[in-house]
């Protein structure tokens, strides 16, 4: 379903994200490519051109991800639809934010154990052992994130279920029986939390 015309501030607004996503998503695809070509050639990656692939990857997926949510939050206006759209957007937008960040700190660490002469034993162990872990810390980075994105989503499904006007929003009887039964079972758990000097 279509919403009505966008004001001329939104569009504005909608064309300069789509120049600046744009942008963004030339730049780390082309970064993408250039070492997907690499390792299809040699059939080996550096620990930074690792980061650096997972990296661009994420921060593309991310930018797909921004304008496809801002087509449909300008021109489509059916609630429902944008009921999922907001859930998986959110899902996505957790996942890949958080796992472009840990991205860039493993290269900032990589980067740091490179350049930094310290003659300290724990860092001269560790300048020989980081960039062998790099491919598990990219993978427990992605596991560690999905993970966090699942209990915040679920998380906030749970809280706002509990929102009168979201469930008063709801025409159902039996999401309305859904929601006072997860309310109480969240009230009950927060009151037996409490300690007993609250109620005395």
């Amino acid at each position: 379903m279509l919403r009505k015309m966008p004001t001329l501030f939104e569009l504005f607004g909608f064309v300069l994200l789509v120049i600046e996503t744009l942008t963004g998503m030339v730049g780390n695809g082309f970064i993408a490519i250039i070492n997907c070509i690499d390792w299809f050639r040699s059939r080996k990656l550096s620990p930074a051109d690792m980061i650096l692939s997972c990296l661009s990857l994420f921060r593309f997926a991310f930018h797909a991800v921004t304008i496809q949510v801002a087509i449909f939050k300008l021109f489509f206006v059916d609630p429902f639809l944008m009921l999922k759209i907001n859930i998986a957007y959110d899902s996505s937008w957790l996942f890949l934010n958080t796992s472009r960040l840990w991205f860039a700190a493993w290269l900032s660490v990589l980067y740091c154990v490179k350049i930094a002469n310290f003659s300290h034993p724990v860092f001269l162990q560790m300048k020989r052992k980081f960039p062998g872990l790099v491919p598990w810390l990219l993978l427990g980075t992605v596991v560690f994130s999905a993970i966090t994105t699942t209990v915040a989503i679920t998380g906030s499904i749970i809280v706002s279920k509990c929102n009168p006007f979201e469930s008063h929003l709801n025409n159902s009887s039996d999401s309305g029986i859904n929601t006072s039964n997860s309310c109480t079972k969240i009230f009950y758990e927060t009151v037996r939390a409490m300690p007993a000097e609250k109620f005395t």
